[in-house]
């Protein structure tokens, strides 16, 4: 698979219904999410509105489809984006994929990796 986005590492904290999602895309870019499997959470994202990148509110929410997959989605409030992220773990590897609801540029992909 491509990994046209230069994805390195996923990295999961976790604390009761808590977890931090984190993407790491080389040494220096790293994307943190919080989520909450009881409540939404609200953070900030540095993402695209206007056809430039701003800090924007993001609304994020986290459920399991089943035993091995998680849906994480990501609303951004003041643009049309919403970002799905799913994460499916099975036989000591992660498979990630990120669907949107719209383009504008940006592209769906899918990833496989070893968990560590």
């Amino acid at each position: 698979m491509d990994n046209k986005q230069g994805l390195t590492k996923l990295h999961f904290a976790a604390s009761g219904n808590e977890f931090q999602f984190k993407l790491f895309f080389g040494e220096q870019s790293v994307k943190t999410y919080p989520f909450n499997f009881s409540t939404i959470n609200h953070s900030i994202d540095h993402f695209v509105k206007d056809l430039e990148t701003h800090d924007q509110e993001v609304v994020t929410n986290a459920c399991w489809i089943d035993s091995n997959q998680l849906s994480l989605t990501l609303i951004y409030i003041e643009t049309p984006y919403v970002i799905t992220y799913f994460v499916r773990f099975y036989d000591h590897k992660i498979e990630l994929k990120c669907t949107h609801n719209v383009s504008f540029g940006f592209e769906a992909y899918e990833l496989i990796g070893v968990q560590v």
